[in-house]
């Protein structure tokens, strides 16, 4: 009776498991297809022309040295290893802002801090503004803040509170 059990268990488990792979599998060819179609309809800055797609809107963040949190749109790494971040904006215009440099500059610090990973100094603004019938997509390079910069401007902006 016992062993019964265990079996119908152990077969319930992998047929779970089985599902759960099977699933996670569609779910990534589905993103991979989506990434590699979108590769092709828009005009990628030549470094993330040949890049790996590392992360999409996932969520990242870090408690110390200081409480810092976000998700950013794209992350993309290149041949050598390191990220690329790239955040997508819908403008009137094509403008990058400070806030989005800081934005960037924010992901990238948690990115290094969290994941210890090595990250570019410079991410992409994608920007995209509709023209009725069509739109026009448009990315701008940005040097972003160091981590101790950032680090340093969450700290005053905490203590002003």
């Amino acid at each position: 009776m016992l062993e019964t059990i265990l079996f119908t268990t152990s077969v319930v488990l992998v047929l779970a498991a089985s599902y759960w792979v099977s699933a996670t599998k569609k779910q990534i060819y589905k993103r991979t297809r989506s990434f590699e179609k979108w590769k092709t309809q828009e005009d990628l800055p030549r470094a993330l022309e040949t890049a790996s797609l590392y992360s999409i809107e996932k969520e990242i963040s870090i408690t110390e040295p200081v409480p810092l949190y976000g998700q950013a749109d794209q992350v993309f790494q290149v041949r050598n290893g390191d990220l690329i971040i790239v955040d997508t904006k819908t403008r009137k215009h094509h403008q990058v802002h400070d806030s989005d440099i800081a934005q960037l500059s924010v992901y990238a610090a948690i990115l290094r801090l969290a994941e210890g990973e090595t990250v570019s100094p410079y991410g992409y603004i994608r920007t995209v503004v509709n023209h009725g019938s069509y739109d026009s997509i448009h990315y701008t390079k940005v040097k972003l803040l160091s981590t101790q910069a950032v680090i340093t401007r969450a700290k005053k902006i905490m203590q002003q509170e």
